[in-house]
């Protein structure tokens, strides 16, 4: 029942540690010994060295019997290459992957087997519109045509997306 991250950079440093809060354990992979996150993660992770695109390595963290593996390396072939040897050695673990291109990421979700893949940059974009949209906001998501926005008092608005344009408003010139 554990979670198999790949990749302590500032990403899956920030992940795992939010992971040791939902699930009991959680085990990451990574090729640098030396990285400085290895040194920040929360004491309830367990680290490995170790490429995680080798079906050793991923073996050794227990993929085979992980709730869920994700790939988050800064690199997108090599998010994948983690993924694809992940489902090889378990087919019920849920794969989430890293990916920066936003129309890559859909089309990896749709052809692969491959749960989810999230770009960094399309989630930050929600959580800075949400921020624009309501003062209070903590975090945002886009869901289909709409932005639900969590705010500071734990509720949740949600805003139809149809109709905002929050691109500024650019002055006409006059030909003189």
């Amino acid at each position: 029942d554990h979670v198999v991250v790949v990749g302590l950079g500032n990403v899956g440093f920030r992940v795992a540690n939010e992971l040791t809060k939902l699930v009991p354990r959680v085990i990451v992979v990574d090729s640098d010994s030396d990285s400085e996150y290895r040194y920040l993660v929360n004491d309830q992770v367990t680290v490995l060295i170790g490429d995680g695109r080798d079906p050793e390595v991923l073996g050794r963290a227990g993929a085979g019997r992980a709730r869920a593996i994700l790939a988050l390396t800064e690199d997108d072939v090599t998010n994948l290459s983690i993924s694809l040897t992940a489902r090889t050695l378990s087919k019920s673990a849920r794969l989430v992957v890293r990916i920066f291109d936003e129309s890559f990421a859909a089309k990896t979700e749709t052809f692969l087997d491959i749960e989810r893949a999230l770009s960094p940059a399309r989630l930050a974009a929600a959580a800075f519109a949400g921020a624009v949209v309501n003062p209070n906001a903590v975090h945002a998501v886009e869901s289909g045509a709409e932005l639900v926005v969590v705010c500071r008092e734990g509720k949740a608005h949600t805003f139809s997306m149809e109709g905002y344009d929050l691109r500024p408003e650019v002055e006409s010139e006059t030909a003189g």
